[in-house]
């Protein structure tokens, strides 16, 4: 993660499922707010009508 935060910046991105929290979490250590693109592989629950909360929240 770290390797691709120095060679990428902020064009960095991990993407993401609802059992994926944990590369989110290493990936954001690299990189403070690095963007995390969530796939919808069909398998969650029905999208909720409001925005999600961002998971992992923000480390400050």
């Amino acid at each position: 993660m770290r390797w691709a935060a120095e060679t990428f910046g902020r064009r960095f991105a991990v993407t993401s499922s609802m059992e994926d929290a944990v590369v989110a979490h290493l990936a954001s250590t690299a990189l403070p707010g690095v963007d995390v693109i969530f796939l919808d592989t069909g398998y969650h629950f029905p999208r909720p009508s409001a925005p999600a909360t961002p998971w992992p929240p923000p480390i400050r």
